[in-house]
């Protein structure tokens, strides 16, 4: 199961921090490793990890560089008060989601805009990740699809270009 943050500090039986896990799961437990001493390790007691439902992405549309397409992120049991959502893309330069967007209480959904930047760059279609994460649900990820705007002649002059 994905958890964030990935180090926590632990003094004298006390965590420093909230470990945020981003999957339901069940027979879960906590493992704490010694930051110089790699050897002395601790086991939390076994624990469900539950949630108050999953988010999921829809993007409208495959894009081309340098334009933007309409996002909804869906949360499947709307929250009883604003849920702020954390958006992230595995590939910035290739699709970027903004770093938030808010399910207002009540509603299951928001819109977004992702932006495909420009890269002047000839590289065919990309791809990037798209992941929304939120206290107590389930992420959420699908995947952008990108069209190169580069096409176009190519010169090739020969002993120039390498």
């Amino acid at each position: 199961l994905p958890v964030e943050p990935q180090s926590l500090s632990f003094t004298d039986g006390i965590w420093n921090g909230t470990p945020a896990v981003g999957k339901s799961g069940t027979q879960v437990s906590l493992v704490a490793t010694h930051s110089t001493k790699p050897a002395v390790t601790g086991e939390s007691g076994v624990f469900d990890v539950t949630s108050f439902g999953s988010l999921s992405l829809t993007i409208t549309a495959t894009g081309t560089e340098g334009d933007t397409v309409n996002a909804t992120v869906t949360a499947s049991v709307a929250p009883a008060s604003d849920l702020t959502v954390t958006l992230a893309s595995s590939a910035a330069s290739v699709a970027s989601p903004p770093a938030t967007v808010t399910i207002l209480a009540g509603q299951t959904s928001a819109a977004f805009t992702l932006t495909l930047p420009e890269d002047a760059l000839l590289e065919g279609t990309q791809t990037a990740l798209i992941s929304a994460a939120a206290p107590g649900y389930d992420q959420g990820q699908t995947m952008a699809t990108v069209n190169d705007n580069g096409a176009g002649d190519v010169l090739w002059v020969p002993g120039q270009n390498r």
